[in-house]
Parts: C-alpha cells; sequence; structure tokens
C-alpha cells in the first residue's frame, strides 16, 4: 500500500499463515515465512507478490528471517515454533543454512543485525524442559550482541529487549514493566478481636486478667509485642490503659491490614475507620447473634462507662470479676461489626453473658 494508507494490495492468498515480512536491502524482494508447508518455511517474492520462492528446507520450522543491511546473509530462528529455536543464516538464495555456534543451553527468540552487519542482537530466553512443547514459565533472560558469526555472546541488558531499526543506526531499548509489589507499610499497632472459640463472662480477672488474654491469644497467633485489652473499670480509662508509647495507626489482622484508627487520638474521637472483625490470627470474626458483642465498659472516647458522672455505679461487672446475672450495672460493651461510637459502647448486659474482648498492642 500507499504511505497513506491507500492502494492496500493482498500479495498472497492461501489458507495458511504468512507472517513476518520484511524489505530486501535494495527494495527489490519481501521475505516472509509461511506454513503453507508440513512446517514454516522461509520464501522470498516480488513486491507484487509474483515469483514467490521457497528457500528453507530444514526438516523442522524456519520463521522470523531477516536480511543483513548489507543483503550478504539471511538471519531466521529454526526450531519448535514456540518452544526451543536456535538461530540460523544462510545465503540469499538460501545456500548453505548454518547453525550460529550460540550457546545451546538456552533458547532463541529473534535476532537482528546491526546496521552495518557487524554484529547481531540475540534474545535469549530460558531453555523449555520439553524442546517440542511451549513452556510458559520459560523468561526472558535479556538481549545479547554477537559478532555476524554467533561468537562472543555479550550480555546488553538484563531481562530485557534492545531493538533496532532495519538499516539504519537507531536504537530502542525496553525492559519488561515489573509487576505491581506490594510496599511495606510504615510502622502500626495491631489490633484484634478475641476469636470465634473465646467467649468471656464478666469475670475476666480483672483488667490484668484480660491483659494475660490477649497475650496469649497473640502470641498463640505468632504476633510479638505487648497486647492489652480495651477495658475499663472504676479506676482506669481504656484509652490510658492502652495508652502507646508512640503514636502510630491500628491495623486489623486480615491480609489488606485494614486501617481502624490513625493514631489513639483517632481512635477516641467518637468514630473508627473500620471494624474490629478479625482474631488474632487473621480469622474474621462470625456475623451470627451476639458473637459481635465485646466487653469493653467504654465510652466513644475512650473513658469509663457509669450511669452518670456523680454516680458511684460502674458498668464494669465489678472490675471484671464477677460472673453474676443480677450485678448493679453488669458490664457495658460495644459490637466489632460497628464503626460509629457503639463499636465500643451501645449498652449494658449482665455479667454472666458470654462476649469476646478488644486486644491492642502497645508496644
Amino acid at each position: 500500500m500507499n504511505a497513506d494508507g491507500s492502494n492496500q494490495t493482498r500479495l498472497t492468498n492461501n489458507t495458511t499463515n504468512d507472517a513476518n515480512p520484511s524489505f530486501s536491502p535494495d527494495g527489490t524482494k519481501i521475505i516472509f515465512n509461511s506454513s503453507r508447508d508440513p512446517t514454516y518455511k522461509i520464501y522470498t517474492m516480488n513486491l507484487d507478490g509474483s515469483n514467490q520462492t521457497r528457500l528453507t528446507e530444514l526438516s523442522l520450522s524456519s520463521y522470523g528471517p531477516v536480511f543483513s543491511p548489507n543483503g550478504e546473509f539471511i538471519y531466521f530462528r529454526n526450531g519448535y515454533i514456540n518452544a526451543n529455536q536456535s538461530i540460523y543464516r544462510m545465503q540469499p538464495n538460501g545456500s548453505n543454512p548454518t547453525q550460529l555456534s550460540l550457546d545451546s543451553a538456552y533458547n532463541y527468540s529473534r535476532v537482528v543485525p546491526f546496521p552495518d552487519g557487524s554484529h547481531l542482537l540475540v534474545e535469549v530466553f530460558q531453555k523449555a524442559e520439553t524442546a517440542d512443547k511451549w513452556d510458559y514459565s520459560t523468561k526472558l533472560i535479556g538481549t545479547y550482541l554477537a559478532d555476524k558469526n554467533g561468537q562472543n555472546l555479550t550480555e546488553l541488558i538484563s531481562n530485557g529487549r534492545v531493538s533496532i531499526q532495519p538499516f539504519n543506526s537507531k536504537f530502542s531499548f525496553s525492559t519488561p514493566t515489573p509487576s505491581p509489589t506490594e510496599k511495606p507499610l510504615p510502622p502500626y499497632y495491631v489490633v484484634f478481636s478475641t476469636g470465634n472459640s473465646t467467649l468471656y463472662n464478666g469475670n475476666l480477672g480483672g483488667i490484668s486478667g484480660a491483659d494475660s488474654i490477649c497475650m496469649q491469644e497473640a502470641q498463640a497467633a505468632g504476633l510479638s509485642g505487648e497486647f492489652k485489652a480495651w477495658l475499663s473499670d472504676v479506676s482506669t480509662d481504656a484509652k490510658d490503659h492502652i495508652a502507646p508509647e508512640t503514636s502510630l495507626p491500628y491495623r486489623t489482622t486480615d491480609p489488606a491490614k485494614t486501617l481502624v484508627a490513625n493514631n489513639i487520638a483517632d481512635l477516641t474521637d467518637g468514630s473508627i475507620n473500620n471494624p474490629i472483625q478479625y482474631s488474632a490470627s487473621g480469622e474474621k470474626i462470625s456475623d451470627v447473634s451476639k458473637n459481635d458483642e465485646v466487653w469493653t465498659g467504654t465510652l466513644a472516647n475512650g473513658t469509663k462507662v457509669r450511669s452518670n458522672p456523680n454516680d458511684a455505679i460502674h458498668f464494669c461487672c465489678d472490675n471484671w470479676t464477677l460472673n453474676d446475672p443480677n450485678s448493679p450495672g453488669g458490664g457495658a460493651s460495644g459490637h466489632n461489626l460497628s464503626i460509629v461510637g457503639e463499636w465500643t459502647y451501645t449498652s449494658g448486659w449482665n455479667c454472666s453473658q458470654m462476649k469476646r474482648l478488644y486486644c491492642f498492642q502497645t508496644e
């Protein structure tokens, strides 16, 4: 066709695959490979498609032909299609096809002659385990430089490609776009709910007993650091009990390490970013009746729950030592599926109820 895309003319007409065409240096011939034979062979033809002539008779497939810029040789690949291949060269009339003495331990995908004909660029792949079967796990090792006889192989670029525009000296380099890799998160504190099989009544052995429960579950899951329970009692506010050594975000144990709060201030501002619905091992808490309830004794601002500021009744199951359905005030709890203030306080319950704990890393 013309340079503007007009006058498109079909040059070959058969039911097989004619591919990889390129011009001869003098512009009088087109070289290509065709599957019209039992295996791919290399052909030339005139610019109008006439005089199609087969050049190769090798038993395996030959494809990807290209003239050297000075017209001295034709370079091509020979081997099993899409599997292990070698680089060959032959005379422009197809005579004397010769395998270049490149390292047989590798698979060669493409050859590009230098503009002056002095060197070759070759793409080197890992060799497939089975010579006649395409192995999708084979990978590009790199692009190498060799002399025109295939000697003195030198790596130009690892795991990348170098291309050269035919018959001039312009090169372009490309490397595969690396797969996105997950960047490590900045330091953060871990927070979790006690697991699906661990529910507790209001007798936790005090806050210190609840802290021990958190440490046991953390250690069983392989978590490092110190963990404390999100609990308030008569003399302690949860926000002070878990007061961290440094201001870091809180994240859950799921694979995404979901953000709960950016810091202790964000944690106690009335809402959290995401619910605390994963156990120490990363197991998601079951969404069944009462399994989402957590003992806290704590308001959304991180302070203790009581009937009114001047009332001596606190909702902490007598400092978390009581398992009595008739205890005054009972114990306050939250929902681990909530992100509003209810994540830590919804209502009071009798202390014989079975609920979870929130555990926060503090160092």
